[in-house]
């Protein structure tokens, strides 16, 4: 992100990166599914897991929210997000919070003076000055585009299909917001565990996703297919920090 020194740009940056690979990684860990109707939910954990990855390959849109720690900070998220490659929403970091847009390739976020405070430090203020309440580009190096990226998350739902699931063990039946689903547990390595929940109704879409362990956090999804119209903000209000020294 442009900043008045260059040290300041690399200490922004960085923290960008943090929220965008804190997300990602969360993304990665999707593979855990659920089922549909009553005999659905009694069978095997990879055939839930294919009909799930089939359901979530279908989709043009969804709504993902929830909370994941990474490097001893509580990150928070709620995203629109479209197989574009587009998606709009926020991020919450610590004590500060964010808007944030992506379309077309491009990426813009409006934070608030918490954030600033953390990711910019004693720079804080003459950023805030210069910014005003106007958005901010995101460079393409902070990860962002690969957080707001659809395909590259209902890829790795696929890439957990039959055969590459071994761990993952059908738990039993629940409900989320309302919706009667099947948990299905894979156990890492290391003993972790990552447990999503499907919905046991056609479509059967992956509607919670909760991994233990460092970096680990709750992710619900929402809103399927839902009609999303994500606009990049004017050029008159984005801030132009080119001459910042």
């Amino acid at each position: 992100m442009p900043a008045p020194t260059p040290g300041r740009r690399r200490s922004r940056r960085s923290g960008l990166r943090r929220v965008g690979r804190a997300v990602g990684a969360v993304l990665v860990l999707t593979g855990c599914g659920g089922g549909s109707g009553s005999d659905f939910s009694t069978q095997p954990a990879t055939d839930i897991l294919a009909a799930t990855a089939t359901d979530m390959q279908a989709l043009t849109s969804v709504r993902m929210a929830g909370q994941i720690q990474a490097s001893g900070q509580e990150v928070g998220f709620d995203l629109e997000l479209t197989t574009d490659g587009d998606c709009q929403g926020t991020f919450e970091l610590g004590d500060g919070s964010a808007q944030i847009i992506a379309s077309g390739g491009h990426s813009w976020m409006k934070p608030d003076h918490a954030f600033w405070s953390q990711q910019a430090g004693g720079q804080a203020a003459k950023i805030e000055k210069l910014v005003g309440d106007k958005w901010v580009a995101i460079p393409a190096g902070s990860g962002l585009t690969s957080v707001c990226d659809l395909d590259s998350f209902l890829d790795k739902v696929k890439d957990r299909g039959p055969g590459k699931t071994s761990s993952s063990t059908v738990i039993g039946t629940d409900t989320v917001d309302g919706h009667d689903a099947v948990q299905v547990r894979d156990t890492g390595t290391g003993g972790d565990t990552t447990d999503g929940w499907v919905a046991t109704d056609e479509p059967h879409y992956l509607l919670e996703l909760e991994v233990a362990g460092t970096g680990g956090g709750t992710v619900r999804f929402s809103d399927f297919d839902a009609d999303v119209t994500i606009e990049p903000p004017a050029a008159s209000d984005v801030a132009d920090l080119s001459s910042a020294g």
